[in-house]
């Protein structure tokens, strides 16, 4: 049963919800073709334990009521736990070409709940997508791989690969997928807006991104916290030949809590093979404008500042003149 559908005419991409399995599913169509969706057993995933350096015992939500407000679509979904309930709600909207996501979780037990793993999944429909990540992967870096596989993040798009970084590490923060279907290069990014895990368990926890590869597709995730690559959790990219142990990344949530998150998906038709990463990189610059400067003092500000500055730091005396290096309360140092 097909329920709503949000278009973007100049670029034919809509998100469509369906009745499937007891739920909804949500879906990102670019031409009729489905690009990206939600996993079916269910849009939200939220695991409660840990094991093997890796969440563990996974709780599946299905959205369980669908709404509209002005441009937005909203779903929610509630989780029962033997400590309380989880209620989850999504807000989607068309931007720029581009869906924005607003992700909730909003804990209401009467318990603080350990161990606690949040995530965003999104499905590409093929295992055969090849990996970009900015500054990290560049289409699995089979050059790097074959250098030294252990210098180097790398990936083959086989099951069980996965490439997950702590978002800060991204000079642009997104997530690329780019595949061959009917003589098309397709591509899918997932970005993310960067922000440390509200009750990680570790000092300066963030938001990890990236991908991983099942039997049957390619996954864009964003984790509260978990991170790996060449197929080793819990670990990152921080030595010269070898990973570094990075471990027991979970959340701790006390009651009442409510995180937020927020993401885009873009799909699109890329040029040919190993083009895909063009778009997303221009949405990354467009998204987080790294030249703005429009609330920052202008040039003849600066230089009078600058000028001010420099006359507070004059100093002279019988044997020397000269700006000071340091605050006046400090030996004179001219410079």
């Amino acid at each position: 049963l097909f329920l709503a559908v949000f278009l973007n005419a100049a670029l034919s991409q809509k998100l469509q919800i369906s009745r499937a399995y007891g739920g909804y599913l949500l879906s990102v169509v670019q031409n009729d073709k489905i690009m990206l969706q939600s996993p079916v057993e269910g849009l939200w995933s939220i695991s409660t334990e840990w094991r093997d350096n890796w969440p563990y015992n996974w709780q599946h939500i299905q959205p369980s009521r669908v709404d509209t407000t002005g441009d937005w679509l909203i779903v929610q979904g509630t989780l029962q736990l033997p400590q309380g309930e989880w209620q989850v709600r999504d807000a989607y909207r068309v931007e720029e070409g581009r869906i924005r996501c607003l992700r909730r979780w909003e804990w209401r037990g009467e318990q603080t709940l350990d161990q606690v793993t949040l995530s965003v999944r999104w499905l590409t429909p093929t295992a055969d997508s090849r990996p970009f990540l900015p500054g990290i992967l560049y289409y699995g870096n089979p050059s790097g791989y074959k250098n030294g596989a252990g210098n180097v993040a790398w990936y083959q798009s086989k099951p069980g690969d996965i490439g997950i970084f702590e978002e800060h590490r991204y000079p642009m923060p997104f997530a690329l997928a780019e595949w061959q279907q009917d003589g098309t290069t397709h591509g899918a990014a997932l970005h993310s807006v960067p922000s440390p895990v509200y009750g990680g368990n570790l000092y300066d926890q963030w938001w990890s991104l990236g991908l991983a590869t099942t039997y049957n597709n390619t996954e864009l995730t964003l984790l509260s916290g978990p991170v790996g690559y060449n197929r080793q959790q819990g670990q990152v990219k921080a030595l010269q030949e070898k990973p570094l142990p990075y471990q027991d990344t979970w959340m701790k949530v006390r009651p009442g809590t409510v995180i937020e998150k927020t993401y885009y998906l873009e799909t699109f038709a890329a040029p040919g093979p190993g083009t895909a990463f063009q778009k997303p990189v221009h949405t990354s610059i467009e998204l987080f404008k790294p030249f703005y400067a429009e609330d920052l003092p202008a040039f003849d500000e600066i230089i009078k500042l600058k000028y001010q500055f420099l006359q507070s730091r004059w100093i002279e005396d019988l044997d020397y003149a000269g700006f000071n290096m340091y605050p006046p309360q400090y030996a004179p140092k001219i410079v």
